[in-house]
């Protein structure tokens, strides 16, 4: 969802920005807070997945894009994180941006007003896109999607806490979501617990 727009066609702007906004997500230390909301700004992407086109469009071929689509990720998570959900609000707050002024909320699928009696090419890459993306299996813990080749498993019931190495007690995961996200939110004392601190 990052790096192919709408047509199916792989940006190598888009997979450069999604790289540099992990690099500062880790950099900054904000990988939980981006694991809270990561389900809703890869939602967000895949139902604007024409802004990538457009971008590259507008920007020109190859590299030229990466920091437009970057600025847009910046803006969308911002969004999200403080509690704006709404398209068009974000939409519009996008179209503020001057790297992201000439963005359309347009549909994603290519338009299917053809007289060919063939698939163009245009149609079938958009066709795996959307059959990839409507069945992708989701993370259990952000509920994200979760691309196979770099998923984790996990324990449901924690290997400290008793949890067997069963069918019933696997589940799939991002490995952040399993050794990071997880791993912080468990290390919370729990309420009216006062955390002790050794003596140096």
């Amino acid at each position: 969802m990052y790096s192919y727009g709408a047509t199916g066609k792989f940006h190598p702007g888009a997979f450069l920005a999604s790289l540099r906004l992990a690099q500062e997500l880790e950099a900054t230390k904000k990988l939980k807070e981006f694991t809270k909301v990561r389900k809703e700004f890869e939602e967000f992407l895949v139902r604007h997945k024409f802004f990538i086109n457009q971008i590259g469009h507008s920007k020109g071929s190859r590299t030229r894009s990466v920091e437009s689509v970057l600025q847009m990720h910046r803006i969308i998570l911002a969004c999200l994180q403080s509690g704006t959900t709404d398209d068009k609000r974000i939409i519009r707050k996008l179209k503020r941006n001057p790297k992201l002024e000439e963005l359309k909320d347009v549909s994603n699928i290519p338009k299917d007003d053809t007289k060919r009696k063939r698939f163009s090419k245009e149609i079938q890459e958009a066709a795996v896109i959307r059959s990839v993306l409507d069945t992708r299996e989701r993370c259990r813990i952000c509920k994200a999607r979760l691309p196979p080749s770099c998923r984790s498993k996990d324990h449901k019931q924690r290997q400290a806490e008793g949890g067997a190495g069963t069918l019933a007690n696997l589940q799939f995961t991002h490995p952040y979501c399993n050794s990071g996200y997880k791993e912080s939110k468990s290390r919370r004392p729990a309420k009216g617990k006062a955390v002790v601190h050794a003596n140096p």
